[in-house]
């Protein structure tokens, strides 16, 4: 297996590391809604690329509405199976 002749120096160390630090990422502002998205990507505001529509967008809170009306949903049946009938003991005793 390889070795090194000889220690690299710490700039030559820097120099070659420098390659590895975190870029900024570039943003590219939407031509039919203003917002700004990622280069060579749907627009995840509108849903546009290269100025035609390729997928559609749910608005925010058409989301959240969805979301809390499942979960009111969920708790409701939770209710109702608890309501109709008293485990007896035996029942209990198998959960």
């Amino acid at each position: 297996m390889p070795v090194p002749k000889q220690k690299r120096s710490r700039k030559r160390r820097g120099d070659k590391r420098k390659n590895l630090a975190l870029k900024a990422r570039s943003f590219v502002i939407c031509s039919h809604c203003a917002a700004q998205a990622l280069p060579h990507r749907v627009c995840p505001e509108c849903g546009y690329y290269k100025g035609r529509k390729v997928i559609t967008i749910k608005e925010k809170g058409a989301k959240k509405e969805e979301k809390g009306k499942s979960a009111k949903k969920s708790r409701a049946k939770k209710k109702e199976s608890d309501k109709s009938k008293p485990l007896s003991v035996e029942e209990l005793s198998k959960q």
